[in-house]
């Protein structure tokens, strides 16, 4: 019986939640089985069927409840870990969560939502829809309740600081998250928590320290602290995970700040000259894609709501893009362009249609440098192809960005250059520097091409 239970505990606090709780159930429904046979034998051979049936249920009532108990025990730590996880963060997207718990638990969505059922988790926390500029969307967010009045705030020290990763999920943080407010296998804070707790009105000053973490401001501490006690206090705060940092302690912000500078020297950036088509190239480019354009939704009805494309200007880059998308995801329109030659091109641009066949569609690109008259785009493939502007440079289209950017568009060839079809777009996100570190290392290792 000890050995079935230990079992059911370490799978349960494996991940393995429902095949602990499982085999607790199975494991101990076998042992009854046997002490109820033992016992039906002792019994019977006394003749007394009513101490048979009082001791029989007994038994079986002591091991379900066994079996049951760890597995309660398993959720009770299962619904901690997602409560302390999003008081760390305050708030969070609900998908992202459900990610992190997929990752350390075997569950999937169906078991996952369920579980958000649990009165536990909706006690600390709600889920709500919040806009999110980033993805011009809707999506569901789960925040700690207590910290409703503070998330306008927290939002706006995240723009600030503008911390992209998280820290590694691991239980015990967020466990502690939960019980106490701060890490305690930390000896500062660890500190910093058995200092505040002798002191008098101390509920009152865990509440301070914890809105002070939340949005990192350190000045607040001067106000109520001083002394040793205040020295205790910064330096435990500095271990503290903040909100606005998306989990980041600010002595880890201020070392992967210092990383960051050192990363984004290794990216070029030359204030370009003529990286860009002269204008009569260009204006044969637009002529040219244009007609493609027209020709693919006219035949495909791609977009009902465009009727002409060809020789037009003002168009709206958002409908055309879904055209062009398609054009490269079907290159064999490309051919039949070429042989109903509607536009009656000459055979040097149906040569140029004819070269788009070797059209990198992606929406995984990435600017890495700027030179005097190109762009290094570095693509999937790990080759760092050498861009020409249409109409401006490139660092004019994406003057708002810091290097590196990660852009969606198509790369074509035209005239013995690589150009980008005239429409892209980039991510509104900062890329985190463990991102970076393996952008420079592809971009160290790639070969730079003029060609595709």
């Amino acid at each position: 019986l000890v050995a079935c239970l230990v079992l059911s505990f370490l799978i349960s606090h494996s991940g393995l939640l429902f095949v602990g709780l499982l085999l607790g159930l199975i494991g101990c429904i076998v042992i009854n089985l046997i002490i109820l046979d033992i016992i039906i034998n002792f019994l019977i051979n006394r003749k007394n069927k009513n101490m048979l049936l009082i001791i029989s249920f007994l038994v079986s009532l002591i091991m379900i409840g066994c079996a049951i108990g760890f597995g309660m025990m398993s959720f009770k730590d299962f619904n901690v870990f997602v409560v302390g996880f999003v008081k760390t963060h305050a708030s969070v997207l609900y998908d992202i969560l459900k990610s992190v718990i997929q990752n350390m638990y075997t569950l999937d969505d169906e078991n996952i939502d369920i579980i958000f059922c649990s009165p536990f988790i909706h006690f600390y926390c709600n889920i709500c829809d919040k806009w999110l500029d980033t993805f011009k969307e809707y999506r569901e967010e789960i925040y700690y309740r207590n910290y409703y009045d503070l998330l306008d705030d927290i939002d706006a020290a995240r723009i600030q600081y503008g911390r992209a990763g998280s820290i590694p999920f691991y239980i015990e943080l967020y466990s502690d998250m939960f019980y106490y407010g701060m890490p305690m296998d930390n000896p500062k804070t660890n500190k910093l928590y058995k200092t505040i707790l002798k002191e008098d009105m101390s509920d009152y000053l865990f509440h301070y320290i914890d809105f002070a973490r939340l949005i990192n401001e350190q000045p607040m501490l001067e106000k109520i602290f001083d002394g040793k006690l205040l020295s205790v206090v910064k330096d435990g705060f500095m271990e503290l995970p903040c909100a606005c940092m998306n989990g980041f302690t600010p002595r880890q912000y201020e070392a992967d700040l210092e990383e960051e500078m050192i990363n984004n020297k290794r990216f070029t950036h030359v204030k370009q000259n003529d990286a860009h088509l002269v204008k009569k190239a260009a204006d044969e480019f637009y002529k040219i894609y244009f007609a493609l354009l027209e020709y693919t939704n006219n035949k495909y009805k791609v977009n009902n709501n465009i009727n002409k494309i060809y020789k037009q200007e003002g168009l709206n880059a958002r409908e055309l893009k879904s055209i062009n998308d398609y054009l490269f995801d079907n290159k064999q329109i490309l051919d039949e362009f070429v042989e109903d030659n509607c536009y009656k091109f000459n055979k040097e641009e149906l040569d140029i249609v004819s070269g788009f066949k070797t059209a990198i569609k992606g929406d995984n690109l990435v600017v890495v440098g700027y030179e005097r008259d190109y762009t290094k785009i570095l693509s999937s493939d790990g080759k760092i192809y050498m861009v020409k502007g249409v109409r401006d440079n490139i660092d004019k289209v994406l003057k708002n960005f810091e290097l590196p950017v990660i852009i969606n568009t198509t790369l074509l060839m035209f005239k013995d250059k690589i150009i980008y079809n005239g429409f892209i777009s980039s991510y509104q996100i900062n890329i985190g520097n463990d991102i970076k570190k393996l952008i420079i290392k592809d971009s160290d290792k790639a070969i730079e091409y003029y060609h595709l």
